[in-house]
């Protein structure tokens, strides 16, 4: 006599999950997170851009616009520490320093993708050798992390000046979030450009001299007006009794 083995039901539970929807779900977190970091870096730029513009509008500097120019807007940066530094009668050309700074810097990341893509098409193609492009490529990279090294220490320094000029009370502590806590550095930059010390009373908020409109000339009095008047005629001389 043969005995059936009863059927066991299958409880388990099928969700569909596969390796390849683990791999999507990987994608969606890094493309959150290159998402999270373009839109600090973006926020990050507009506060610092605003701080800077407003800074420099306030103090009647040249070229107020290029706040919001990569690269150009170190100039503002020095600048507004020269407009500071001027007053006390020395001119330390900070804004000289740093934009040659950041040009260096920006001219090194450009240089260094350059080389890198040769470097890297000659050794699947084997088109140049890749050796030569090396030796080239390590000094682009040292210059380029020395300048910017030199750069990041000089906004440092400049940003802290800016704290000291206005806000002197609270600049170490500016200093040290910018330093410490993401955002702090543009937050804190544009809470001091509503500082007005330094700004001259007759810009922002307040209105500029106008000009005076010039005053016509008088008139030139003639040859006949400025003589002395002519002595009687002796006809027309009293009587004499």
């Amino acid at each position: 006599m043969s005995y059936v083995t009863p059927a066991v039901p299958d409880y388990g539970y099928n969700y569909g999950y596969s390796g390849v929807s683990a791999l999507a779900a990987v994608g969606i977190l890094i493309a959150l997170f290159y998402l999270l970091i373009i839109a600090y870096l973006v926020t990050s730029y507009v506060i610092q851009s605003l701080a800077l513009y407003r800074m420099a509008k306030n103090r009647n500097l040249k070229y107020p616009g290029l706040a919001w120019v990569p690269v150009a807007n170190s100039w503002i940066i020095g600048s507004v520490v020269d407009y500071h530094s001027r007053i006390g009668g020395i001119d330390r050309k900070w804004r000289k320093t740093l934009l040659t700074l950041s040009i260096i810097s920006a001219a090194g990341v450009f240089l260094y993708f350059i080389l890198a893509f040769a470097v890297s098409f000659s050794m699947v193609f084997g088109a140049t050798s890749a050796a030569g492009l090396i030796v080239i490529l390590v000094p682009v990279l040292i210059t380029y992390a020395l300048a910017t090294a030199a750069n990041a220490l000089c906004t440092m320094i400049c940003t802290y000046k800016i704290f000291e000029e206005l806000t002197p009370a609270k600049a170490v502590k500016y200093i040290l979030l910018t330093i410490l806590v993401p955002l702090g550095g543009p937050i804190c930059m544009l809470i001091a450009s509503k500082s007005m010390i330094g700004v001259p009373v007759y810009y922002p908020p307040y209105y500029p001299p106008q000009p005076v409109a010039p005053q016509p000339a008088a008139p030139a009095e003639s040859e006949e007006e400025t003589a002395s008047p002519a002595a009687p005629a002796e006809d027309d001389a009293a009587p004499v009794e």
